[in-house]
């Protein structure tokens, strides 16, 4: 086996990308019902393109005063 066949088979089906925007959609549908003033926002491997199909989901609350709290 080759480095590609690696890369191939780990990466993410388009199932986990759905399953992932789904989860973030809840989440700041749920945030955003508490802190109507706040943006959740995603960054890391999953956001650039560069995620693992078991990769983690970074994400932060950014609110209107600049604070930021990670999730």
């Amino acid at each position: 086996m080759n480095d590609f066949y690696f890369l191939e088979r780990s990466k993410p089906k388009q199932k986990d990308i759905d399953d992932r925007n789904a989860i973030v959609k809840q989440l700041e549908e749920q945030i955003l019902k508490e802190y109507p003033e706040c943006e959740l926002r995603v960054f890391g491997s999953f956001y650039n393109g560069f995620g693992f199909q078991h990769s983690d989901l970074d994400v932060c609350l950014v609110f209107k005063d600049g604070r930021e709290h990670n999730v």
